[in-house]
C-alpha cells in the first residue's frame, strides 16, 4: 500500500510544507494588518488569505465532488477578478484564520482517502483537469500568494520599523 501512494504522500507533504510557510508568515502579521492598504496593490493579506481558503473549496469541489462549502459572498470577494477594496467588515481575522485552516484541512482529508497513484491522472466526471495538475495547481497558487503576503509584510515591517525574528534588518 505505502508504494501504491507514493506521489501521493509526497504531494500531501508538499501541500502541508507551502501551508506551513505560509502560516508562519501569516504569525508574523497582528490582526489590523490584514486589512491593511498599500498604494501599490489592492490585496491585502486579509484578501490573500480568503482568496487561498475559497480556491481550496472550490477545488475540494471539483477534485473530489466534496461540495462546496463557502457561499456566494466568498465567490464574490475572493475570486481572481474580485474587486478588493470591496472586502465587507464581516471578514474578520477569526473568519478568516478559521476559513485559512479548514479549507486546507479538508482538502487534505479528501486527497488522504486516495486510494493510490494511478487515481492522480484520472479526471473527475470527465473534467479538464486530472487530480494531479488541480494538485499541482494548489501549491503553486498557494506559493505565488505566499510571496505577496511576504511583501507585504516585509512593507509594513519596514515602514514600521519593526525587526521580525527570522527577518532581521
Amino acid at each position: 500500500m505505502a508504494e501504491e501512494r507514493e506521489t501521493l504522500e509526497l504531494l500531501e507533504n508538499q501541500i502541508r510544507e507551502m501551508r506551513r510557510r505560509t502560516r508562519d508568515l501569516i504569525a508574523r502579521a497582528p490582526d489590523e494588518w490584514l486589512f491593511r492598504r498599500v498604494e501599490w496593490t489592492d490585496r491585502t493579506i486579509g484578501w490573500h488569505m480568503s482568496h487561498l481558503a475559497r480556491e481550496l473549496d472550490v477545488q475540494t469541489d471539483a477534485a473530489f465532488g466534496a461540495g462546496r462549502r463557502m457561499d456566494e459572498e466568498w465567490d464574490r470577494l475572493f475570486e481572481p477578478e474580485s474587486d478588493p477594496v470591496a472586502l465587507d467588515v464581516t471578514f474578520t481575522p477569526d473568519r478568516i484564520h478559521r476559513a485559512f485552516s479548514i479549507t486546507i484541512n479538508r482538502f487534505l482529508e479528501q486527497l488522504g482517502q486516495v486510494e493510490d497513484d494511478a487515481m492522480l491522472m484520472r479526471r473527475r466526471r470527465g473534467g479538464p483537469k486530472t487530480l494531479l495538475e488541480r494538485v499541482l495547481i494548489l501549491i503553486y497558487h498557494e506559493g505565488e500568494h505566499a510571496n505577496g503576503i511576504a511583501t507585504l509584510l516585509h512593507w509594513f515591517e519596514q515602514v514600521d520599523g519593526v525587526v521580525a525574528e527570522d527577518n532581521p534588518a
